[in-house]
C-alpha cells in the first residue's frame, strides 16, 4: 500500500474510534440490562470495508477494548468476577467475525469489479 492510500485511511480510523468511544460512553451512562451490540458493530463494519485486513484486525481489538473497559464500569456487584473477562473474549470473537464477514465480501466485491 503507497502513503497517499495510507493516509485516506487515517480520517477512517479517526471517526471510527470517535464513534467507538461515543457509543461506550452512552452505554457506560445506560443500565447494564440495556445492550449496545449492535451499535458497537458499526464502526467495525466500516473500517472493515474501507482499509486492509489486518487494519480491520487491529481496530476490532480496539472496539473490543473500549466495550471492556465500558463493561467494567457497568458490572453489577453480585456479577461474577470472570463475568467481564468472558464477555471480552465473546465479544471479540464476535466483532473479529464481522470484520473478518465484511473483508471478504470486500475482498469479493473488488474482484468482481475487476473482471
Amino acid at each position: 500500500m503507497d502513503r497517499l492510500e495510507s493516509r485516506r485511511q487515517i480520517p477512517v480510523y479517526i471517526a471510527a474510534a470517535l464513534g467507538v468511544i461515543g457509543i461506550s460512553l452512552v452505554d457506560v451512562y445506560t443500565p447494564p440490562d440495556i445492550t449496545f451490540s449492535v451499535f458497537y458493530l458499526i464502526p467495525v463494519a466500516a473500517v472493515s470495508w474501507r482499509v486492509p485486513r489486518h487494519g480491520s484486525t487491529g481496530f476490532f481489538l480496539f472496539t473490543a477494548i473500549v466495550w471492556f473497559v465500558a463493561d467494567l464500569f457497568t458490572t453489577r456487584p453480585h456479577d461474577p468476577f470472570w463475568a467481564p473477562y468472558w464477555n471480552f473474549a465473546v465479544r471479540a470473537a464476535f466483532l473479529w467475525l464481522v470484520a473478518y464477514a465484511v473483508s471478504e465480501i470486500r475482498a469479493a466485491h473488488d474482484l468482481e469489479k475487476r473482471l
